[in-house]
């Protein structure tokens, strides 16, 4: 008697992602045409003009070529920065907002460690990430947009020599004399509530609609900024 077919079912393999099937590359490659210099991790224009005027500020205030010293100051700028949306409230796609929300759940916690949830070598992070969003999200992003341009013989990046400066001193004006706070901060990693209140300007949302920030980033975008490249 001829036995009976039956199928014969592959191993179940669990997988575990959100794209298994590769679909989504489609509209990646799609927007990044687009786009060129937005992906879908960088959530927060701000953040353009907030590393451009950090790696400004590094090269006026510090100048050191060590990539392990440029590492430490981005880490704790992020922290910084994102301890100030939490205190601005309703603020979203910030790296670093778990640490930051955690770190306010202790009310008695009046002074808030930023070098011991951002130096490198630390037991808490604020991101596990090396070089956080910078290295993660925004890096490259901002060497496509020409906000950041390479130095031959280091590997720390300045500001693009066709807007990077101007944008870098848009953001200094909008955040005023809150920016040499803000650096002092990041120097010496620690921070109290009530200096996160004086840097509310520095919050993602708080771009004000007639700055030279914004019309930047307006320009940047809709490639209107002088950097003109097929792609745009």
């Amino acid at each position: 008697m001829a036995s009976s077919s039956i199928p014969e079912w592959t191993e179940l393999n669990q997988k575990k992602g959100l794209d298994p099937l590769g679909m989504q590359t489609s509209s990646v490659n799609l927007y990044a045409t687009l786009l060129p210099g937005i992906s879908n991790v960088t959530l927060r224009v701000r953040y353009y003009g907030l590393y451009t005027w950090l790696s400004q500020s590094y090269a006026h205030h510090i100048g050191d070529t060590n990539p392990e010293r440029w590492q430490q100051f981005l880490r704790r700028s992020e922290a910084l920065y994102a301890l100030i949306g939490r205190a601005h409230g309703n603020e979203t796609g910030i790296a670093g907002d778990v640490w930051a929300g955690k770190e306010f759940e202790n009310e008695n916690n009046e002074q808030i460690d930023i070098a011991a949830g951002a130096d490198p070598g630390q037991l808490t992070h604020y991101l596990k990430q090396p070089w956080g969003a910078y290295g993660a999200a925004y890096k490259g992003q901002l060497f496509e947009t020409g906000l950041f341009a390479e130095v031959e013989g280091q590997e720390i990046p300045v500001p693009g020599p066709e807007f990077g400066d101007e944008v870098a001193k848009a953001f200094s004006e909008s955040v005023c004399t809150s920016s040499e706070k803000f650096l002092e901060i990041v120097e010496r990693g620690v921070v109290s509530r009530a200096e996160l209140d004086d840097l509310i300007n520095f919050a993602p949302s708080e771009i004000a609609e007639d700055s030279r920030e914004r019309d930047w980033y307006e320009r940047i975008l809709f490639a209107k900024a002088g950097l003109e490249r097929d792609s745009d």
